[in-house]
């Protein structure tokens, strides 16, 4: 299934590097209201809007040309949680939608359906068993997953030792210059750093 985007029409400076951030996140195109009203054809399906009071204010009549399409106008004032952003996607977007979409992390290309990795334009090939790695600690970014919980990504016959979850995550970490993004979290498992994370998939690939 094809990726999913959200209309940022924020123009607090704060809020609207916020809903970006967290649109990335979750493995959402994020774009501009002004790109959509001047390309007109953008390739990839919007979700809903985001906008704050002042962008209520300067955009209206945008606004309600998008309401007319049935685009879902999301008002939003500080504070502003990720934990916010996921609950207003869960009520818009269909669980099998989420689960089935492309995911795009800047630079970052996951095509689930299909087990590819696009970085920067070139695919990556990456053996099945830490793609679901990957996929797993994409799923979760900022939350420190136990190397028991990475392990069960395996068959049973590679359970027997921890190792081979280190062995994994360091191919990971070489392929997508991921050194950085995914930390070792002391006695407990793998971390994906979000600010890392971000700074790294949005700015230039080394």
């Amino acid at each position: 299934m094809e990726v999913l985007a959200v209309i940022n029409a924020v123009i607090e400076k704060t809020l609207k590097e916020k809903v970006e951030q967290y649109a990335f996140l979750e493995g959402f195109l994020s774009y501009e209201l002004k790109l959509h009203t001047e390309k007109k054809k953008i390739r990839y399906r919007t979700v809903m809007v985001f906008v704050d009071q002042r962008g209520m204010e300067k955009y209206r009549d945008t606004l309600q040309q998008l309401k007319n399409l049935d685009y879902p106008i999301i008002l939003l004032s500080d504070p502003y949680s990720f934990e916010d952003f996921q609950n207003t996607v869960s009520q818009y977007v269909k669980n099998r939608e989420l689960e089935e979409r492309r995911l795009c992390f800047g630079q970052l290309l996951v095509d689930r359906s299909q087990h590819r990795i696009i970085l920067a334009g070139e695919e990556v090939k990456m053996g099945p068993f830490e793609f679901e790695i990957l996929l797993f600690l994409l799923n979760h970014p900022g939350k420190a997953m136990t190397r028991k919980e990475l392990n069960y990504l395996l068959p049973e016959r590679k359970r027997e030792s921890g190792r081979n979850i280190d062995t994994h995550i360091k191919n990971i970490r070489k392929l997508l210059h991921m050194e950085d993004v995914i930390k070792s979290v002391r006695s407990v498992g793998y971390r994906i750093e979000r600010e890392n994370f971000y700074r790294e998939m949005t700015g230039e690939i080394r």
